[in-house]
């Protein structure tokens, strides 16, 4: 628990001193891009904090990489 109320707290200054200032700047782009991760990473971080077992994305994305450059592993 301490740790989602620590990690919460970064989250919270990643918003007031990187998120904000977008938002001023009316950068939308890199504004709606940034929640959006933030949101996923918060997410995943809340996940594992509570024990649930979150998938790997490593094959996936090898598997990706895979078939763009017509590489099998």
């Amino acid at each position: 628990m301490v740790n989602i109320i620590f990690c919460g707290i970064i989250y919270f200054i990643f918003i007031i001193f990187d998120l904000m200032p977008l938002a001023k700047n009316k950068e939308y782009k890199a504004f709606w891009f940034y929640t959006v991760i933030l949101i996923l990473t918060y997410a995943v971080h809340i996940l594992t904090a509570i024990g649930v077992q979150v998938p790997s994305p490593a094959e996936p994305i090898a598997d990706g990489i895979g078939a763009i450059f017509n590489v099998r592993s």
